[in-house]
């Protein structure tokens, strides 16, 4: 992973089912010249991780490699919710470029609903400071199964989820072509779609759209007559903490990157973020390969599905 994709690649590419899940961390971050500010953080706070870790980088005057030796750093981390403090022990990694990077660890789960202020403190006294609120607890439902995929479904993340980010509908199916019967999968993103309701935030998912849209990518791209069984909806998506925006609505590296751009860090740079990942299935009970007779929307294209 490149340098200029540190910041959350989403909470990282997998947001939660590993560290790398939620942090999404690049590999070193460039230091800022020409500020006195000690510190930057990078990282992600998770009820989903038994270990939590963020990145410290020292800012300094000069450019040079990271030696091998502890950072001159004692990192804390006080629950503003029930007091709680600790201490969290510095480790060097090697990254893939043969480059050193400080990670800070401390073994706990994150609260839901709780927050955390955490503390970089140099041995002069200066201070980098980031509160973080992790999200409350929130489950992601889906409606039964039916023989049929139904037009649209509505995907339910419950509760008041205060911000939602990589959501994504990865439909799995099987299709017909010259050789015989295919698989494959498309992901279709559906960032910033739903409304808040009275048990929890919807997300009407447009099965119908979606899956004519397939089809008529199939139909051009083979020139066969396809017909498509959807085997299997998968939703995922990530419940964030409200300060996880990045500028313009997309994580784009080589912009949230730049100091100040995307930071919650108080006398310092960088972002740390809170959230976990949500993962549900929606399985039709049937086994048969069918024509899709719903006629495809004029604003669905082959370019319009995230392949």
């Amino acid at each position: 992973m490149s340098n200029r994709r540190l910041l959350l690649q989403a909470f990282g590419a997998t947001i939660l089912t590993t560290a790398s899940l939620l942090s999404g961390c690049e590999q070193h971050v460039d230091p800022v010249i020409g500020t006195d500010a000690p510190y930057s953080f990078f990282g992600v706070l998770s009820p989903q991780l038994d270990t939590q870790s963020i990145r410290v980088y020292s800012i300094d005057g000069i450019l040079e490699p990271i030696p091998n030796a502890p950072l001159d750093a004692q990192f804390e981390s006080e629950n503003l919710t029930t007091g709680e403090r600790r201490t969290w022990s510095d480790s060097i990694i090697v990254e893939a470029d043969g480059m050193n990077a400080h990670v800070f660890l401390s073994a706990f789960r994150a609260g839901f609903d709780e927050t955390y202020r955490l503390t970089a403190t140099r041995s002069d006294g200066a201070t980098s400071t980031a509160t973080v609120a992790v999200p409350p607890f929130s489950e992601l439902v889906l409606p039964p199964s039916l023989d049929l995929p139904p037009a649209v479904i509505e995907a339910v993340v419950t509760g008041t989820p205060p911000n939602l980010i990589r959501v994504e509908v990865t439909y799995e199916y099987r299709y017909t072509s010259f050789s015989g019967i295919e698989r494959d999968k498309t992901t279709v993103s559906y960032d910033g779609v739903g409304s808040q309701g009275l048990t929890g935030f919807v997300i009407p998912i447009q099965v119908g759209r979606d899956l004519s849209a397939i089809l008529a990518f199939l139909t051009e791209s083979t020139g066969f007559d396809v017909e498509l069984k959807l085997a299997k909806m998968t939703v995922r998506l990530i419940v964030a903490n409200l300060e996880w925006k990045p500028p313009g609505g997309r994580f784009d590296p080589d912009i949230i990157v730049q100091p100040g751009t995307l930071s919650n860090v108080e006398n310092g740079f960088g972002f740390v973020g809170a959230g976990f990942r949500l993962t549900n299935v929606w399985n039709p009970r049937d086994t048969l390969l069918l024509k899709l007779d719903q006629p495809v929307p004029a604003d669905v294209t082959p370019a319009s599905i995230t392949w």
